[in-house]
């Protein structure tokens, strides 16, 4: 399947959009190094990730900046004010433990480690951004981060990100993000923390 770039409609997703993004972002991120690493047996991350994205879209979508394009990709955009409004941490601990069980410990030393390497600085930040596999190549993940990267130019707001592969990495360089360092969960793949100054 093929789709250009400009012709992808992008909007923001809403409440009832909840399980698609979920379902999409699941999809998309099923072979992710840093994802596989934290869910090693295959059976039981294709069972738990759509539950697990459902935890972060749910704490995402209120912020108003979830995008997606039909059935086809999805990005988790937090703006900066939204970001700096803390949440209780140790309930999103026990959501986090009822969903994923005896896989808990790797995902959350995943999380404490994304937690300790967040910037201070005000930025908008993508947590993620998929695209169902028929469909990755096309440029869809690209349209998804337009809306917002042109949002964050206007007002001279920077952005941020994690990088969990070689290739998103290269992925956001296109969109003027650049690697300020490198960490990785004991014995996973490394993720690289990338930052994009306003243009």
């Amino acid at each position: 399947m093929t789709f250009a770039s400009d012709t992808v409609e992008v909007r923001r997703a809403g409440a009832a959009d909840s399980a698609v993004v979920s379902d999409i972002l699941a999809q998309a991120f099923f072979d992710d190094p840093v994802i596989s690493w934290a869910f090693p047996d295959d059976d039981r991350r294709r069972e738990l990730l759509p539950d697990v994205f459902s935890l972060f879209v749910d704490g995402f979508l209120p912020a108003g900046e979830v995008r997606v394009t039909e059935d086809i990709g999805a990005a988790l955009w937090m703006p900066p004010v939204a970001a700096a409004a803390d949440e209780d941490p140790d309930e999103m601990v026990r959501q986090i433990e009822a969903v994923i069980g005896a896989d808990a410990e790797r995902f959350l030393e995943l999380v404490a480690l994304l937690d300790e390497h967040h910037p201070h600085e005000p930025a908008y930040y993508l947590l993620a951004v998929g695209v169902r596999p028929a469909s990755q190549g096309t440029g869809v993940g690209s349209s998804l981060m337009r809306p917002v990267l042109e949002q964050c130019d206007r007002d001279g707001v920077a952005a941020y990100l994690e990088a969990t592969s070689e290739r998103s990495r290269k992925l956001y360089q296109r969109h003027g993000f650049e690697a300020i360092g490198q960490f990785a969960p004991t014995g996973a793949p490394p993720l690289w923390p990338m930052w994009r100054a306003p243009r």
